[in-house]
């Protein structure tokens, strides 16, 4: 018989997706306390994140009873849109779309996308030539 500690290792992934997609808005929140980036940035963040879990926890519902599913280029959107990091926190909270390798190299080549383009956008100063509406701490 195999001991039940040994079995929930087994379950565990490797990839601790809830922390990645926590420590990521932290960071963001941390950046416009410092105002590395405008407040707006970590808002919107925060905002499409909560909508990007919300889609993953309803079609992990849908899945499960037989309903209609959200489009995979739905939750695509709201990742590339910023949502990624509660669309992480999504599948590391309720184990959905981790084991389709299609929609994991998309996942990620959007992650990489939008990162890409944030960093660009801070770091070569176009971020400041954006006209954010003021919202400050």
């Amino acid at each position: 018989m195999i001991p039940a500690k040994s079995l929930e290792q087994r379950k565990r992934p490797w990839l601790p997706r809830r922390s990645i997609g926590v420590l990521t808005l932290v960071v963001l929140a941390v950046a416009a306390y410092l105002q590395r980036v405008p407040l707006l940035v970590p808002l919107i963040y925060a905002a499409m994140s909560l909508i990007a879990f919300f889609a993953y926890g309803l079609d992990k519902s849908a899945a499960r009873t037989d309903r209609w599913r959200t489009q995979e280029s739905t939750l695509h959107l709201f990742e590339l849109l910023g949502g990624w990091p509660g669309a992480l926190i999504a599948q590391g909270s309720f184990r959905h779309k981790t084991r389709k390798l299609s929609f994991q190299l998309s996942f990620w080549l959007i992650v990489a996308v939008n990162l890409g383009v944030l960093i660009w956008l801070i770091h070569g100063g176009q971020i400041d030539r954006i006209h954010w509406p003021a919202v400050r701490f």
